[in-house]
């Protein structure tokens, strides 16, 4: 198959690299293209370019204030010269901008494929969504995780018979298997975290929109003798800015816990080690869809305490035990699950085993290439 990805090269995740790469790996023609910038990127060279539809296209898109008017006209001769009959296109990250091409790309013979990530819709305006109408008619299939699925097809039951629910797979799940006793006692060296307390992590990003400021006041309401058996992990490796960081940990410092800020990126052997050094991992953000980060905790064996607003219904679906907490609950969820967790190690090996055998790469790499068949 030649499978043309739609996507914002600005925004970073890896995730989506590895689907490109692994795709091309199986013997797939893949290219990723970004309208949003006009740029292409070739997985084989691994080189960025800009769309080169005219001969002028390279200069102009230079030149920062007059870009942005010649943008549509080099996406569409990009469309008309490069998208063949028969072509998968896998829209991703959704931008209402991409609604403007979808008709031409249908009209090219190709099989449009829209996927949401989860933020791009469940934070999406009326407006935004509206404007997605186009993109969602001109599309073949529609797919997202499970948890938007619900939402979306109650907001839009026109769509319904194009739905289907696809996954990232977790690369980092082998390192995870990999993992030692050992391995988590050198890590817990390595960043002065004390061997003997239990370890919380809060948030898996520095964005305010995982609500630490709730978390670490949760926290800080525990009683003085739990709070000196408890040490705060704080995953602040993107997002955020450098004064929300100093206040999480102005705000740390006052309720009397130790802890360790993540504030580096990590190697993925790290990030692996991070997941399995951590005893009880806590998300309360705003909204979430299916969060690679989750899944890997739970796949270390983590018990989860997750805001009970969150779509999480696939662990549901899939039998996997979380403590879902509300915001007024929270201190009582998390004392609860301090004295729980004891006995907590056969559950934590049932969901691993589910999370491995559902989010593997082999797994999901199936799944897509269904869709992009079907």
């Amino acid at each position: 198959m030649r499978i043309l990805f739609i996507f914002n090269l600005a925004v970073t995740n890896p995730l989506f690299l590895e689907l490109v790469h692994r795709l091309q790996h199986e013997g797939h023609s893949v290219r990723v293209y970004d309208f949003i910038s006009s740029k292409t990127y070739d997985p084989v060279t691994g080189y960025t370019t800009f769309i080169n539809s005219y001969w002028w296209a390279k200069w102009v898109l230079k030149i920062k204030y007059i870009r942005r008017f010649f943008i549509p006209y080099i996406n569409k001769k990009c469309i008309s010269k490069e998208f063949k009959h028969g072509d998968i296109v896998n829209v991703h990250y959704v931008h209402k901008e991409y609604a403007f091409y979808a008709k031409q790309i249908k009209q090219q013979g190709c099989r449009l494929v829209t996927t949401f990530w989860g933020s791009d819709y469940l934070r999406a305006s009326d407006q935004q969504k509206k404007a997605y109408q186009k993109l969602l008619k001109y599309s073949d299939s529609i797919t997202m995780v499970e948890g938007v699925k619900r939402i979306f097809e109650n907001e839009f039951p026109e769509y319904k018979h194009k739905t289907q629910s696809t996954f990232f797979g977790l690369k980092l799940l082998d390192l995870i298997n990999s993992v030692t006793e050992r391995d988590i006692a050198e890590f817990k060296t390595k960043y002065n975290i004390p061997l003997s307390k239990r370890i919380i992590s809060i948030g898996y990003n520095a964005s305010p929109l995982q609500q630490h400021l709730k978390l670490i006041e949760a926290i800080g309401n525990l009683k003085s003798e739990i709070k000196e058996d408890v040490h705060v992990f704080v995953p602040l490796t993107y997002g955020g800015d450098t004064e929300y960081k100093n206040r999480l940990r102005l705000e740390l410092d006052n309720v009397g816990v130790t802890y360790t800020v993540f504030e580096s990126k990590l190697e993925e052997k790290e990030l692996a080690l991070l997941r399995c050094a951590s005893d009880i991992d806590i998300n309360i953000q705003v909204s979430d869809a299916f969060s690679a980060s989750l899944s890997e905790s739970i796949a270390a064996g983590k018990l989860l305490v997750v805001g009970d607003w969150l779509p999480y219904d696939l662990y549901d679906l899939w039998e996997v035990k979380l403590v879902r907490t509300s915001e007024g609950k929270l201190p009582e969820n998390i004392k609860a699950a301090l004295s729980q967790y004891d006995n907590w190690e056969e559950i934590g090996k049932r969901n691993s085993n589910v999370i491995f055998n559902k989010l593997s790469w082999t797994a999901c790499l199936q799944t897509w290439e269904k869709v992009y068949k079907t």
